[in-house]
C-alpha cells in the first residue's frame, strides 16, 4: 500500500514539472518532424523506396530515441531518491515507519512511470506527423498502429527499463549525481564502441542498434516496408541479458541499501588532529591582517581557483573512470579501422586522427552536456555558494576558472587518444610518426570546437534554474544542430555554431593542410560569438542566492558603460569580417549549393535524360589513362584513350557521354563520329 502511494507521488512529481513539459515537447517535436517531413529521411533499398512510417524506420527512429533517452533518465530516476538526501530530508522520511522495498521500489516505479509517459510522446508524435497536411503521399504506406506498439514495447521501452534500473542503482549506492551522469556516458561509450568494432558483440549494446542493423542489412525494400523483427533469436538474447542485468542490480541495491548512515571515522584521525594542532600552535591570534588588492591580486585569485578547479577534476574518481570510459571507445576505434571490404589499413597517422575524431565526437558532446553541471553547479550542490560569493573576487575568475577545468577534461580525452594511437603505431613497427599532425590537427584545430562548446554549456546554466534544465537545454540545442539540415533546411556553415562545417581531408598529397585555411577562418568566425557569450556568461553571472534571470539582464543595463562597449565591440568587428569574408568565398566566388539545390538538379537531370536510357550504347572493351596530378595546384590533368565495341544487334549512330560538371574539356574526339552537343 505504502508502495503504491509512494509511486503515485513520485509520478505526479516527477511528471506534472517543467523540464517533463520541455522532453516531451522535444521528443513529440523531432518525431512529428521525422515524418511530416518524411521526404528528408526516406530511405532506399533493394527493389525500390522504403516508406517513412514502414515497420523498419518506425523500429530504427524508435531506437535512436532510446539513445537519446540516456541522457534524460538521470533527471527522473536518479533524481527520485538523491532529492531527499539534497533537502536534507531523508532523516525525516526514514524515521516514518516505511518498510526500505516500498520505499526503493515505490521511488523507482513512480519515476520510471513518468519517464515512460513523457518518453511516449514519441511515437505519438511519429504516428500524428504522418497526418500533417503538407506530408508528401509518396513517403506514406498504410499506417498500421499495431507497427508503433510493437516497436516501442521491443526496441524502446525495455532500453528505457533497464537504463533506468541501472542507474538508479548506481546513483543510489553512491548517492552522487556524477555516477549517474557517468552511468549514461558509459552506456553512450558502449554504443559507440559496439558500432565502430568489429569484435565487439552486438549483445553488449544495450540499445540493441547493432543488432537490429546485422538482422535487417539484407531486407528488400519489400521486407523493411512490411515485415518485423520478432521477440525471438538475438532479440530475445538481447532484451533477456540486459533486462536481467538490470533487475539483478535492482535486488543487490536493495539489500545494499539502509536507512541508517554508518559512522565513518577518518582513516588519518590521529595524524589529522596532530596537523590541525601544529597549525594551531603556529598561527598568532594577535596578527592584524591587511588585505592588499592590487593589479596582481586578480592574476594570483585566478591561478588560485583555477588550480582548485582542475585539481577537483583530477583528484576526482568519476575522472578517472571517464577518463577509462573513453579509452574503452579509442581501442574499439583503433582495432576497427577497416577501408573497404575489411581490409585493415596500416596506422597512418592520418587514419588514426579519423579514427579518434570518430570515436570522439559523440562522446565529448555527453561529456559536455553532463560534466558541465557538475562544475558549474558544484558550489550550489554542495550549499557552500553564499560563503564562496561573499568573498571579495571578480565573476570573471569564478568563470574562467571553471571553464579552464571543463577544457581540461576535453583536452585530457582527446590527449588519451592520441597517446592511444602513437602507442599503437609504434607497436605495429610504424615509425613516421608525424607529430606535429597530431598537435596541429588533434590538440589545436579539433579541440578549438568543443571549447566553443564548453562556453554554450556553461552559458546554458547560466541562464538555467537548475542543472537538470541546464542539461537539457544544452542536448536540445545539440539536436537541433544535428537535425537542423534535414528537418529545417539550414546547413549553411555560417549558422552551425562549433561545427566543424568546412571538410579538411587529410592524405600524404596534403600535408600541408591546406583545406583547413577556410576552417580556420571559420573558427575564427564562432570564436568572435564565443568572446559574446562569455561576456553575457560574466554580466549573468548569479551571486547568492539565484536569481531570476529578468533580474539579472534587468542588471547588465547598470553595468553599460564606455569600457563594457569597447571590449564589445571588438568581437562583433570580429564576428562581421570573418562571417562576410567566409559568405563572399562560399556564395560570391563560388557557386553554392544547398541539399535542396542539388536534388533539384538531379532531378532535372533524369526528366531530359530519361528518354535516352533504352538506347544502345558500346561497352568498354580497353582502356589507357595519362594522369597527372598536381596536388598543391587541386588540379588533376587525364588523357584517356578508349576502346569501344559494339556489343548489341543493332547499329550505334549517337553516343552519350558524362563527366563532372566542374570539370574543363581541353579535346573530346571519336575515330569517324562528330561531336553535337
Amino acid at each position: 500500500m505504502f508502495m503504491l502511494r509512494i509511486a503515485l507521488d513520485e509520478f505526479r512529481y516527477a511528471s506534472w514539472s517543467l523540464q517533463s513539459l520541455i522532453i516531451a515537447t522535444l521528443f513529440f517535436g523531432l518525431s512529428f518532424l521525422f515524418t511530416a517531413n518524411g521526404v528528408e529521411f526516406q530511405s532506399t533499398a533493394r527493389g525500390g523506396n522504403v516508406f517513412i512510417n514502414s515497420p523498419y524506420i518506425i523500429g530504427k527512429f524508435l531506437i535512436i530515441l532510446s539513445i537519446l533517452s540516456a541522457f534524460v533518465v538521470p533527471a527522473f530516476v536518479s533524481n527520485s531518491v538523491l532529492k531527499d538526501f539534497e533537502s536534507k530530508f531523508n532523516s525525516i522520511v526514514f524515521c516514518t515507519p516505511i518498510k526500505k522495498g516500498d520505499y526503493l521500489f515505490g521511488r523507482f516505479i513512480g519515476s520510471l512511470g513518468a519517464l515512460i509517459f513523457v518518453i511516449s510522446a514519441g511515437p505519438i508524435g511519429m504516428y500524428l506527423g504522418t497526418y500533417w497536411p503538407w506530408v508528401s503521399p509518396e513517403t506514406l504506406t498504410e499506417n498500421r498502429v499495431s507497427s508503433y506498439l510493437h516497436a516501442f514495447s521491443v526496441y524502446l521501452l525495455p532500453t528505457v527499463v533497464c537504463i533506468s534500473a541501472i542507474l538508479f542503482s548506481i546513483t543510489t549506492v553512491t548517492r552522487s549525481l556524477i555516477y549517474g551522469y557517468l552511468g549514461s556516458i558509459a552506456f553512450i561509450a558502449l554504443f559507440i564502441a559496439v558500432d565502430l568494432s568489429t569484435t565487439l558483440p552486438g549483445l553488449l549494446d544495450p540499445f540493441m542498434a547493432d543488432t537490429y542493423s546485422k538482422l535487417t542489412d539484407y531486407w528488400t525494400a519489400s521486407d523493411r516496408n512490411l515485415k518485423t523483427l520478432s521477440l525471438s533469436g538475438d532479440v530475445l538474447l538481447n532484451r533477456s541479458v540486459w533486462l536481467g542485468v538490470s533487475a539483478g542490480l535492482l535486488v543487490l541495491t536493495y539489500f545494499n541499501f539502509s536507512f541508517q548512515t554508518p559512522f565513518q571515522q577518518s582513516k588519518h584521525s590521529n595524524k589529522k588532529n596532530v596537523r590541525e594542532e601544529l597549525l594551531k600552535n603556529s598561527v598568532s591570534t594577535n596578527i592584524i591582517v591587511k588585505p592588499i588588492f592590487s593589479s596582481s591580486t586578480g592574476i594570483y585569485q585566478f591561478l588560485f581557483h583555477t588550480k582548485i578547479e582542475i585539481l577537483a577534476v583530477l583528484k576526482s574518481k568519476p575522472f578517472i573512470l571517464l577518463l577509462c570510459i573513453s579509452f574503452l571507445v579509442l581501442l574499439a576505434s583503433f582495432t576497427g579501422r577497416e577501408t573497404l571490404y575489411d581490409v585493415n589499413s596500416y596506422p597512418l597517422t592520418r587514419i588514426m586522427l579519423s579514427a579518434i575524431s570518430e570515436a570522439l565526437t559523440f562522446t565529448l558532446m555527453v561529456v559536455l552536456a553532463f560534466y558541465s553541471a557538475d562544475i558549474l553547479w558544484r558550489e550550489r550542490s554542495y550549499k557552500y555558494q553564499e560563503i564562496i560569493d561573499s568573498l571579495p573576487v571578480p565573476n570573471w575568475i569564478f568563470v574562467t576558472s571553471k571553464l579552464v577545468a571543463l577544457i581540461l577534461i576535453m583536452f585530457s580525452i582527446i590527449l588519451i587518444g592520441i597517446i592511444c594511437a602513437i602507442t599503437l603505431q609504434l607497436g605495429s613497427g610504424f615509425q613516421d610518426l608525424q607529430i606535429g599532425r597530431y598537435v596541429m590537427r588533434g590538440l589545436i584545430y579539433y579541440t578549438i570546437s568543443y571549447v566553443y562548446l564548453a562556453i554554450l554549456a556553461c552559458f546554458f546554466h547560466v541562464i538555467a534554474k537548475n542543472k537538470m534544465l541546464g542539461i537539457l537545454y544544452f542536448v536540445i540545442f545539440i539536436a537541433m544542430l544535428v537535425l537542423a539540415k534535414d528537418i529545417f533546411g539550414i546547413e549553411h556553415i555560417l549558422l552551425s555554431y562549433g561545427v566543424a562545417g568546412i571538410h579538411a581531408p587529410m592524405s600524404d598529397m596534403n600535408f600541408n593542410d591546406r583545406f583547413v585555411f577556410g576552417g580556420i577562418w571559420l573558427r575564427i568566425y564562432w570564436g568572435s560569438v564565443s568572446c559574446l557569450l562569455l561576456a553575457l556568461i560574466y554580466l549573468l553571472w548569479s551571486r547568492g542566492p539565484l536569481q531570476s534571470i529578468r533580474l539579472r539582464f534587468r542588471h547588465i543595463r547598470i553595468l553599460r558603460t564606455k569600457l563594457y562597449s569597447l571590449l564589445l565591440s571588438l568581437p562583433l568587428l570580429v564576428f562581421f569580417v570573418s562571417g562576410s569574408f567566409i559568405f563572399y568565398n562560399t556564395n560570391v566566388l563560388n557557386q553554392y549549393r544547398t541539399e535542396s539545390d542539388i536534388n533539384q538538379l538531379k532531378k532535372e537531370y533524369e526528366v531530359t535524360y530519361r528518354q535516352f536510357d533504352s538506347l544502345p550504347m558500346p561497352k568498354v572493351t580497353a582502356v589507357e589513362i595519362h594522369l597527372d596530378i598536381h596536388p598543391y595546384l587541386r588540379r588533376v590533368e587525364a588523357q584517356l584513350i578508349q576502346t569501344l565495341e559494339n556489343k548489341t544487334s543493332k547499329p550505334i549512330d549517337t553516343i552519350h557521354l558524362s563527366y563532372p560538371s566542374d570539370s574543363e574539356i581541353v579535346n573530346l574526339s571519336l575515330q569517324g563520329a562528330k561531336l553535337v552537343l
